[in-house]
C-alpha cells in the first residue's frame, strides 16, 4: 500500500508539473488597458452618445491590432 501511494503521488506531481508547463505559455497580459479605461468611462459619461466616444474607440481598436500583430 505505501508503494502504491508513492506511485500515485509521483504521478500526480508529475501530471501537475507537466500540464503546468503546457498552458504556461497561455498566460493572459492585458493591453491597452488605458484606453479600455478612457472608452468605458467615455461611455458612461455619454449614454446613448456612443458616437462622443469615437475617436477613443478608434485609437483602442488601433492599440488592439497592433497588439495582436505583435503577438505572432
Amino acid at each position: 500500500m505505501v508503494q502504491f501511494t508513492k506511485v500515485t503521488s509521483e504521478n500526480y506531481k508529475k501530471g501537475f508539473e507537466d500540464t503546468h508547463n503546457r498552458f504556461r505559455r497561455y498566460q493572459i497580459k492585458p493591453v491597452c488597458s488605458d484606453l479600455q479605461s478612457q472608452i468605458l468611462k467615455c461611455y458612461a459619461e455619454n449614454k446613448g452618445q456612443t458616437m462622443s466616444c469615437s475617436n477613443i474607440a478608434s485609437l483602442y481598436i488601433q492599440c488592439v491590432d497592433r497588439a495582436r500583430q505583435n503577438s505572432r
